[in-house]
């Protein structure tokens, strides 16, 4: 095997070879980590991410986020001014929606459509949260440090989850 100058690199056409795979993956392991190289956020929500593994939960789409919408941006505020809010439309395949707003004042927002009284669940590195939605479906959670997603438990169909949302 030879590699570039001062280096022991297999040259690509080694890579299909599975004892130089193996030894490459074996070199990689054995390199001590550095724990300062990945932020802590990041390694909270991939353990969060592999804990909560659950079948008999959906995982709904997100239709619509202000903060990437260049029209909904241009629309609501002066660029010159800092965005007051940040508004998120998701969707389960039933078309059941889970409508946010996470505000300056630091609270969350929302509305289950159509209007259901679900319980609904904040989850985030710091814990969960829960809150029963009103007759309009609306709810609020007080906004935590970090990312962010929602649970909301249905009684009768699959329990509808948001992807992580961070701020």
């Amino acid at each position: 095997m030879t590699g570039p100058p001062g280096r022991n690199a297999p040259r690509t056409d080694d890579l299909g070879d599975d004892e130089v795979l193996l030894s490459l993956l074996g070199a990689v392991l054995r390199r001590p980590s550095d724990p300062g190289a990945v932020p802590r956020d990041a390694v909270a929500r991939a353990k969060s991410a592999w804990n909560d593994v659950e079948l008999d939960v959906e995982l709904a789409t997100l239709l619509l986020d202000s903060l990437l919408d260049e029209t909904a941006a241009l629309t609501r505020h002066d660029p010159a001014e800092p965005v007051e809010s940040r508004s998120l439309v998701f969707e389960g395949a039933d078309g059941r929606r889970i409508e946010v707003e996470l505000c300056p004042e630091d609270e969350v927002l929302g509305q289950l459509s159509p209007p259901r009284a679900d319980r609904i669940e904040l989850q985030s590195t710091e814990g969960s949260v829960w809150a029963t939605a009103d007759e309009l479906g609306r709810f609020r959670f007080d906004l935590p440090g970090g990312p962010l997603r929602l649970l909301a438990k249905s009684p009768d169909g699959p329990d509808l989850r948001t992807p992580w949302i961070s701020r």
